[in-house]
């Protein structure tokens, strides 16, 4: 369960995405954050690792914004249903 201590009233801020899978196959996954419909420079590439990590870009994000997060498997292969778990830091504007 996610909890926000304090929540966004106007503008924020979305980093760090941190991404984790059961995916066991070696096929590259982009997994990117949306940001009312459009893609974001937020996004990594899950590998045989299990794991990816963006550490670098920051997104600005207004309270009424929706978001996602899309994948996007880079081989024309079947996966098998697998978990996926995906968190981000929410931070007030600067």
């Amino acid at each position: 369960m996610a909890r926000n201590t304090a929540p966004l009233t106007k503008y924020g801020r979305i980093k760090n995405l941190h991404v984790l899978t059961t995916l066991e196959a070696n096929v590259p996954i982009d997994v990117i954050l949306v940001i009312n419909g459009a893609e974001t420079p937020l996004k990594c590439t899950l590998d045989s690792t299990r794991m990816c990590t963006n550490l670098v870009d920051t997104i600005n994000i207004k309270a009424s914004d929706t978001f996602a997060i899309k994948l996007v498997k880079k081989a024309p292969v079947n996966i098998p249903k697998f978990g996926l778990q995906a968190s981000m830091i929410l931070l007030a504007p600067e």
